[in-house]
């Protein structure tokens, strides 16, 4: 946008504002710098709103000499199962550990030897349910991590949809909001994001 540089700053305060007042469940707003995968490369800072499922919205708001620039854009990153790998931990922790423990310390050994033992106990189980939940997913689904990934489900899929709305709406009356026409923005056409090869 030509001639409106000196407002990157007071555009920035003014979005985050605007998406802060929406209010939206589950989603984190964060200024943050991002670098390039170029080695000594330059960072630069971008707001970010992050959906709990994986979606992630970056805008940059920047001057480019005398002019202002604007862009956004939508990522999808991989999310943990959580609910599973806690299970699997707790499972790991209750199921070994405190038998060495026990035992250990009724049978005269060494604290030393019995925490150690608990310790390598508890990383077997570990490795033993990654494994058992990895074969699981590779004999069901053909995918090793098929349930140790959160996979973005329909209704995430419909949420982050509508963020990109909201975050391009709010972009908009922010805009105006600082005394630029909204016209003389180039109007982002195609909204969407992927999940593995499948346009959202």
């Amino acid at each position: 946008m030509p001639e409106f540089g000196d407002k990157a700053s007071d555009l920035l305060v003014t979005l985050q504002a605007e998406l802060l007042k929406k209010n939206l469940p589950g989603v984190r707003y964060e200024v943050t710098p991002f670098k390039s995968e170029r080695l000594f490369s330059k960072e630069r800072e971008y707001l970010v709103l992050r959906h709990p499922d994986g979606g992630r919205i970056t805008i940059y708001l920047s001057a480019y000499g005398r002019d202002l620039y604007i862009s956004w854009d939508l990522w999808l990153t991989i999310v943990l199962n959580w609910r599973l790998i806690r299970w699997m931990l707790g499972a790991s922790i209750v199921f070994g550990p405190p038998f060495w423990l026990v035992t250990g310390f009724a049978g005269g050994l060494n604290i030393v030897v019995a925490v150690a033992l608990s310790a390598m106990t508890f990383v077997l189980n570990v490795a033993l349910l990654v494994t058992c939940v990895g074969l699981l997913g590779k004999f069901l689904k053909n995918n090793w991590l098929q349930f140790l990934l959160a996979e973005v489900d329909e209704f995430a899929i419909q949420e982050i949809r509508a963020l990109m709305l909201v975050a391009h709406k709010a972009l908009l009356h922010s805009v105006d909001t600082v005394g630029i026409a909204a016209n003389l923005l180039r109007v982002k056409e195609r909204f969407g994001g992927r999940r593995m090869g499948v346009l959202i």
